[in-house]
């Protein structure tokens, strides 16, 4: 017994007048003998409880001969396609197989010797007609004084003959007025994205059909904010970061199964034609966001809006800034002063975020972080000041690296728990607070190429602790000359 592979929804006519053409539509995920046993039912009477190779081999004996088209609609894996095909003869007298996929690697599969018709998204004046015909007919004329706002609308479901066919059916049912459609015309966005079960539902067999390695992928893309152009090597790197995939290499075959997916769009290319920038449709983005805050992997939110609890990744986005964080990793462009984080955070990292040190102030909120790297900028300003209040609780390792910092005001008190203090790069950092020596808990200090008095700082930490008798604290310095 053949694999259950496939969902058949076939609906088959024959007609002995027309040169015996056989019109069929498959789709996918059902029981490839149902999607046997309906095709047989349209060119014989035999229907009986037989095998799937002996189905197969009654098909393509009924068909032998005739001339028959054949539509096989959204095909997800070259082994479908390779097993439908053996149903068909070849007899040379005309019939055609059409094939339609989300992948490019099946349509290549298909017919290697030919290049497959790509779907483009439709044009501006593409996208109006389609609209106006499902709204008015293709007969009916659109009123004038619904043609500008019409046009908006269409254009605001940015060439997706989907999210089209959803609005036009939104439009069929209210008043024609412009008033009426001015006020459609601000909710469209909404329409489409509510309409789960016509546009995301179809939207979601392509992140069902996902393999497991690209799903975490794809769902990262819901950190960006709507319309974003995203570097795609910055994005390959975030997924490494991640632990999605272990190189760069393997990210640009990550990246490029979801293009040819229709997931993901290329929006800018090198001249050399190397693709630059990437982003997802809106629709795609719903899509995105729905999942991944279903799965815990991503939660959006935005400032009036509540928060989930306990997500694995945080993604806080306003008109004027966007900020990412998760579990074990942050790298935002700017932490919303005037939103609480996520109390279950255990591990940031900020890099070339330029923040201010006063927005520290929110992170010593975060009663569970035990891990804070900061690199790159992360933090820009010389002083970074501490007060007897500031107080983060749970926080065993810092690092700071690649940090323009001057002077650094703090003591034991601010962190009682502290483990691991890691510097890097630290040119222009004074000293190190002398109190961290008073940290009952600190087991090493560890500094590379950071600034001498800095390094002398450190060593006079080591020796006072020495001297009451403290041999456990580990200073290590590495400067290159």
């Amino acid at each position: 017994m053949l694999m259950e592979i496939l969902r058949c929804i076939s609906e088959v006519t024959t007609d002995e007048k027309s040169n015996d053409e056989l019109r069929d539509t498959i789709s996918i995920e059902y029981r490839i003998k149902s999607m046997l046993l309906d095709n047989l039912r349209h060119t014989s009477d035999e229907t009986q409880e037989v095998s799937n190779d002996r189905l197969m081999d009654s098909i393509y004996k009924k068909l032998k001969g005739r001339r028959y088209l054949v539509v096989m609609d959204d095909i997800w894996s070259s082994e479908v396609w390779d097993l439908l095909t053996r149903i068909f003869p070849d007899d040379n007298n005309g019939s055609r197989i059409i094939l339609t996929s989300r992948q490019e690697e099946v349509a290549n599969h298909a017919d290697p010797d030919s290049n497959p018709h790509e779907m483009n998204l439709l044009n501006s004046d593409n996208s109006w007609k389609l609209l106006r015909e499902k709204v008015f007919g293709v007969e009916q004329a659109c009123p004038p004084e619904l043609q500008y706002i019409g046009v908006e609308i269409a254009q605001r479901c940015q060439g997706l003959p989907l999210a089209l066919l959803v609005v036009a059916g939104h439009l069929s049912k209210i008043s024609r007025t412009r008033v009426s459609w001015e006020h459609f015309a601000i909710s469209v966005s909404n329409v489409v994205t509510n309409e789960s079960d016509i546009c995301l539902g179809i939207l979601a067999l392509s992140y069902n059909y996902l393999p497991d390695h690209l799903k975490p992928c794809f769902l990262y893309m819901g950190v960006f904010p709507e319309d974003s152009n995203v570097n795609i090597v910055r994005l390959i790197n975030l997924w490494i970061s991640e632990g999605f995939l272990s190189d760069e290499l393997e990210g640009r075959d990550y990246f490029e199964d979801l293009v040819s997916r229709n997931l993901v769009m290329v929006r800018n290319r090198s001249f050399s034609g190397e693709a630059k920038t990437c982003g997802v449709h809106d629709l795609i983005g719903d899509l995105i966001l729905k999942e991944a805050k279903k799965e815990k992997f991503l939660q959006v939110t935005k400032p009036s809006e509540e928060k989930l609890r306990h997500p694995r990744r945080y993604s806080f986005h306003s008109r004027d800034q966007a900020a990412f964080w998760k579990d074990d990793g942050i790298k935002p462009s700017r932490i919303p002063s005037m939103y609480a984080l996520p109390t279950s955070l255990k591990r940031l990292t900020l890099r070339f975020t330029s923040l201010p040190w006063e927005d520290m102030a929110n992170i010593v909120k975060l009663p569970n972080l035990e891990v804070l790297k900061i690199k790159d900028n992360g933090f820009l300003g010389d002083v970074w000041k501490l007060n007897d209040e500031e107080i983060f609780n749970q926080l065993k390792f810092l690092l700071i690296s690649w940090a323009g910092l001057k002077h650094w005001e703090a003591s034991s008190v601010n962190f009682p728990k502290l483990q691991r203090l890691f510097l890097k790069r630290c040119m222009n950092l004074e000293e190190i607070p002398q109190d961290f020596g008073e940290i009952c808990t600190l087991e090493s200090i560890e500094l590379h190429d950071c600034s001498i008095s800095a390094a002398k700082s450190g060593k006079d930490i080591k020796e006072e602790q020495e001297s009451m008798g403290n041999e456990c604290l580990s200073v290590l310095i590495y400067n290159h000359p």
